[in-house]
C-alpha cells in the first residue's frame, strides 16, 4: 500500500513546517509528501526547500494561484501512490493516522474507498479548542442523505482516498468554493462508495483567523449551491429508495423541502408524519414541526413544540436558543438570557446563542433562530 500525502499551500509560513513534520514524524513512513505551493507571496517556499534538503521524499510543485481545489488536483495528478492523503498546510494528523488508517482498511479489505477519523479542533498554539469531533461510516446513497443532512466530515484534512477513485471523478471541482470538499464526497457516495471512520482523533484542524473557512456566509452560500447543483429531485429519490420507514423518510424529505424553501409542502407533507416519543427521531420531528409553525407565525404553537424537544432532551442547543428568541420576542428577558446561557452551557461556541445573549443588551435587538439541529461538538471559526 503505497500512500501519497498532498498538502495545498497558500502563505502557509507560520504553520506549513508543523504540518509536515507531522507527517515525517508518522509511525509508517509515506512514499512521498506533496507540498503545492499555490503562489505564495511569503516564506512557503522558502521553508519547504529548506525541508527538502533532508527529506528526500518531500516534493514541491509551484503554480499561480488557483485555490486549494486545484492545488489538490495538482498534487494528486503528479502523486505516485495509490492511495492519496490529503491535509492542509495549518493541519496536523497524529504520529499513528497512517499505520491506524492502513490496519483498518485490510481489516475491512475492499469495502471502503476512503476513510477519516474523529478530530479536535486546535488554536494557533496547537491547543484544544473543541470536544472530539466523531463521525460515521458512510454508505453510498444513504451516506449521501446523512452528508447533505448534517455533514459528519468537518475536513478533507486528515482523509485518506483511493487515487482511483479519485482519477475517476477527476478530483475536486474547482468551480465551487468553500464546500468543495462536501461535493466531493457527496459525488463519491451517490456513485455508491463507503466512506470508513476511525474512532480514535488522529487529525488536529487548526482555527485562527486566516481560515477560509471562517468565512460563515461564503460557506452557507456553498450549500445553497450544493443543493441547486444535485436538485430536489435527485435528493428525492436517493431518500426514497433507502430502507427506512415511510414517516423516516418523509421526515428526511420534509428537511430538504425547508431548505429549498418550499413551505406550502413541507408543512402539507409533515402533517401525514407521525413519530412517538420513544423514536430516536422525535426530537427532529418536533424541531422540523416548530421551524414551519415559525415560518406560518404560530408563535404559540413553536413555543409549546420548543418546550415539548427541551422536556425529551433538556440539553437540545437549538430548542433552547429559539425558545430564548421566543421569549425575548415577548418581553421575558430573563427567561430569554437563561435559555442562552443554556445553549452556550452545553454548545460552548454556539454563534447564534452568543450573539443573541449579547442583543439582550441592546436597544434595538435582531435576534437569529437556528434552523438546524447542532452537532454534538460545533465548529469553531476562529
Amino acid at each position: 500500500m503505497k500512500i501519497s500525502a498532498v498538502i495545498p499551500a497558500y502563505n502557509a509560513e507560520e504553520y506549513i513546517e508543523k504540518s509536515i513534520s507531522s507527517l515525517i514524524l508518522q509511525s509508517q513512513t509515506l512514499h512521498e509528501i506533496i507540498i503545492i505551493d499555490d503562489g505564495s507571496s511569503d516564506d512557503t517556499v522558502k521553508i519547504v526547500k529548506a525541508l527538502q534538503r533532508t527529506y528526500e521524499h518531500i516534493v514541491l510543485l509551484q503554480q499561480a494561484n488557483q485555490g486549494a481545489s486545484a492545488a489538490r488536483n495538482t498534487g494528486l495528478n503528479n502523486a505516485q501512490g495509490d492511495w492519496i492523503l490529503f491535509l492542509d498546510a495549518d493541519d496536523e494528523c497524529a504520529p499513528t493516522l497512517i499505520e491506524t488508517y492502513t490496519r483498518f482498511l485490510q481489516e475491512n479489505p475492499a469495502r471502503y474507498c476512503a476513510v477519516y477519523s474523529q478530530a479536535l479542533q486546535v488554536d494557533e498554539r496547537g491547543e484544544a479548542i473543541s470536544g472530539i469531533f466523531s463521525g460515521y461510516d458512510l454508505h453510498g446513497q444513504e451516506g449521501f442523505v446523512q452528508m447533505l443532512l448534517r455533514n459528519p466530515i468537518i475536513s478533507p484534512s486528515g482523509s485518506l482516498v483511493k487515487k482511483a477513485i479519485l482519477d475517476e471523478m477527476n478530483g475536486f471541482d474547482t468551480s465551487i468554493k468553500y464546500v468543495e470538499d462536501v461535493d466531493f464526497w457527496l459525488r463519491l457516495l451517490l456513485n455508491g462508495n463507503n466512506i470508513g471512520h476511525v474512532c480514535e482523533p488522529l487529525s488536529f484542524i487548526r482555527r485562527h483567523s486566516s481560515n477560509t473557512t471562517a468565512n460563515i456566509e461564503s460557506t452557507r452560500q456553498g450549500e445553497k449551491r450544493l443543493l441547486d447543483k444535485f436538485g430536489l429531485g435527485v435528493i428525492k429519490e436517493t431518500i426514497y429508495e433507502r430502507g427506512y420507514t415511510i414517516d423516516h423518510n418523509h421526515l428526511d424529505y420534509v428537511n430538504f423541502l425547508i431548505r429549498f424553501e418550499k413551505w406550502p409542502e413541507a408543512e402539507q407533507l409533515l402533517e401525514t408524519v407521525q413519530i412517538e416519543a420513544s423514536d430516536d427521531k422525535y426530537g427532529s420531528y418536533l424541531f422540523v414541526k416548530a421551524l414551519v409553525a415559525l415560518q406560518v407565525g404560530k408563535y404559540e404553537v413553536a413555543k409549546d413544540l420548543y418546550l415539548a424537544i427541551i422536556k425529551w432532551n433538556n440539553t437540545h442547543g437549538a430548542a433552547l436558543n429559539n425558545i430564548g428568541v421566543l421569549y425575548a420576542e415577548n418581553n421575558e428577558l430573563e427567561k430569554a438570557r437563561e435559555s442562552f446561557k443554556l445553549a452556550l452551557q452545553y454548545y460552548p461556541g454556539y454563534l447564534d446563542a452568543a450573539y443573541n445573549l449579547e442583543q439582550l443588551d441592546t436597544e434595538t435587538p435582531i435576534f437569529r433562530f437556528t434552523k438546524r439541529e447542532l452537532r454534538k461538538s460545533l465548529l469553531r471559526y476562529s
